[in-house]
């Protein structure tokens, strides 16, 4: 099985969310990592739902304001892709990342991105 596809899958984003925040431990939202995937974009589309991360709602807003997200994850001192590791091998076991959808990036819109993250 492989992760290198950027995946969509809404059951993987519940699994994560499930999780409390990796800053507070409050109730969570999945954040998208930004710096894993360079497609030419770096920082300016999220990644496939395999590098999320749970974040409550304050330090979601509060790592896109700051605004260079790898000095962000450093300051707080976590690594996320670490927790990631983590988790697939745990919780994430369940989940089947060829039962995802690859995403077609030429028909994301920013619509459907925020939809999906409600």
């Amino acid at each position: 099985k492989t992760w290198a596809k950027k995946l969509r899958s809404r059951k993987y984003l519940q699994l994560v969310r499930e999780h409390g925040c990796l800053v507070c431990y409050r109730p969570a939202q999945a954040h998208h990592l930004t710096f894993v995937e360079d497609d030419g974009l770096r920082g300016m589309r999220r990644s496939g739902d395999q590098h999320a991360v749970p974040l409550c709602d304050d330090h979601h807003r509060h790592l896109h304001a700051y605004g260079n997200e790898k000095r962000w994850w450093a300051m707080e001192g976590i690594d996320p892709l670490e927790w990631i590791e983590m988790f697939k091998r745990n919780e994430g076991k369940g989940y089947d990342p060829e039962e995802s959808t690859e995403e077609n990036t030429e028909a994301s819109t920013e619509e459907e991105i925020l939809q999906d993250e409600e």
